[in-house]
């Protein structure tokens, strides 16, 4: 085995993330589906660097979730903060494009936490957890 778990991240950081080959998780799709069938807007929101944007898009649209507005990665050279901040920051510029955050899914707590938000979806996440 070239990595495991534990030592994903640092022996091979976005490694993983470039193979964009990553199953939906079956409810999550089925909420994504009667979600935007109902006509809300989605935006995908990752801490992930901007070299995995790409990979990223690809694996949602190979998994079907071809409709939402954006899919939102940390930009080149931005400052270092921790996810939590950077989320509720995007968030925060979403508000203040116009938009009304109904909710977040997300499986790591800083996912969840912050200013507008909405309902709050926790999946578990049993391999990793965020700071």
């Amino acid at each position: 085995m070239e990595y495991d778990f534990g030592n994903l991240l640092k022996i091979k950081p976005t490694a993983w993330a470039q193979e964009s080959n990553f199953p939906a998780i079956k409810p999550i799709k089925e909420l994504y589906d009667k979600l935007v069938n109902r006509g809300f807007k989605i935006v995908f929101l990752s801490n992930r660097e901007q070299a995995l944007f790409y990979p990223t898009k690809k694996n949602l649209i190979d998994q079907g979730y071809t409709t939402f507005e954006r899919v939102i990665v940390r930009p080149v050279n931005s400052k270092k903060q921790g996810s939590a901040q950077f989320k509720e920051d995007i968030r925060t510029q979403l508000v203040n494009e116009g938009y009304t955050i109904a909710g977040c899914i997300g499986d790591q707590a800083s996912d969840l936490a912050g200013k507008h938000t909405g309902i709050k979806i926790k999946l578990p996440n049993y391999v990793y957890n965020v700071a």
